[in-house]
């Protein structure tokens, strides 16, 4: 992924500062994000943090999962929704293309801000003002903005604008930050023990 300077992927300041009755709340360090796409479908991580294609400075604690376009995304967190932009049409390797990048901006009860970015055009399924909860379908991933390859982009942002770490809610650890070129399943996901098997004994490819 592929977060350019400017654009949905490395906002900071304007998101949280239209949250001002969170602002003094401090992120809750012990909350368990959930993996934002479907129970039963796994991806990779194909950018973690400080990842050295474009995780740099302020996006050095952005996700990206690689996923086809039009995969259904799913909350992480509950919270309310303060902003989205879904009308651009356009991707590709160009900084020319950094703010045309689509994104959905979740604000979380500890003052916290999730943004879903690169989400493809018309593929919202969330408005503003609206209370999500977690689990529940936000967006369709896409390709827009600054972005070489179909993929999610997502990151925290605490009140002061500064991206945070954050840990998942995952198949095999109930506490984990998420590695570069792992693939992760829900927890409770058995099609994944299944899909692992297959994948090591040579029968099927899950």
């Amino acid at each position: 992924m592929n977060s350019p300077q400017g654009d949905a992927a490395t906002r900071s300041a304007p998101a949280v500062t239209r949250c001002l009755s969170l602002a003094m709340r401090r992120h809750d360090d012990s909350y368990r994000y959930a993996l934002p796409y479907r129970f039963g479908e796994r991806y990779e991580v194909s950018q973690g943090y400080h990842g050295a294609k474009s995780h740099t400075v302020e996006s050095r604690y952005s996700i990206d999962f690689a996923m086809p376009e039009r995969t259904v995304i799913c909350a992480a967190r509950d919270g309310k929704v303060i902003e989205v932009i879904d009308h651009y049409d356009r991707g590709g390797w160009y900084t020319s293309l950094k703010s045309q990048c689509n994104f959905v901006e979740i604000a979380h009860a500890d003052g916290t801000v999730a943004v879903y970015a690169h989400l493809v055009c018309q593929g919202s399924r969330v408005a503003e003002g609206d209370v999500v909860h977690r689990g529940q379908p936000i967006a369709l991933s896409g390709n827009t903005g600054w972005s070489d390859r179909p993929h999610l982009h997502f990151h925290v942002l605490g009140p002061d604008g500064v991206q945070l770490p954050t840990v998942f809610s995952t198949r095999d650890a109930a506490r984990e930050t998420l590695v570069e070129g792992e693939v992760y399943a829900h927890p409770g996901d058995e099609s994944w023990l299944e899909w692992c098997w297959c994948r090591l004994c040579g029968l099927v490819v899950g």
